[in-house]
């Protein structure tokens, strides 16, 4: 059990790693809006430090109390390989402003979504709760930066699907 909250951590952690990796990315190719691909970049490495300080406080306290705790990290790592891909990808072809914007709100959304499955579904103890709940607010309001950015800088942005359009209403 021990083991397995010390995966699920870590798992959350590189996540964050690697969607702040993307949003590095983002910024080389995108330099008129650095600021904006800096600052996701940065909340992002600041998540994954927190996860990281989460697992080790983790170890260090065994958390013995924890009922039963079976997550699947298959779907965590699914979801870094698909970032992996993505950044692979966007090397070797770089993405027009309206591509990237719209990956990086999908990938913002689904993360958000882990994260609250996780949380309802995980008997996890209040501090790694908390976490969730941080990082869970973190998506939404990197979701709100996007669909901003999407709304003032692309040309047709009732191209984008629905679900990106109606994000971050309530």
């Amino acid at each position: 059990m021990d083991r397995q909250m010390n995966d699920l951590l870590g798992e959350i952690a590189l996540l964050e790693i690697k969607t702040s990796e993307f949003y590095r990315l983002l910024w080389y190719f995108f330099p008129e809006s650095s600021t904006f691909w800096a600052g996701l970049c940065g909340e992002n490495e600041c998540f994954a430090l927190i996860m990281q300080c989460a697992k080790e406080q983790f170890i260090e306290e065994r958390l013995s109390r924890i009922r039963s705790l079976d997550p699947d990290l298959a779907i965590t790592r699914e979801k870094i390989a698909r970032i992996d891909e993505t950044i692979a990808e966007y090397r070797c072809r770089p993405p027009a402003r309206e591509r990237a914007l719209l990956d990086a709100v999908k990938m913002e959304l689904s993360l958000g979504e882990l994260y609250l499955d996780f949380s309802l579904t995980l008997p996890l103890e209040p501090g790694a709760l908390d976490h969730l709940r941080d990082l869970i607010g973190a998506n939404e309001s990197h979701v709100g930066k996007i669909l901003k950015e999407i709304r003032e800088f692309c040309e047709e942005p009732a191209a984008f699907p629905p679900q990106v359009q109606n994000a971050g209403e309530p």
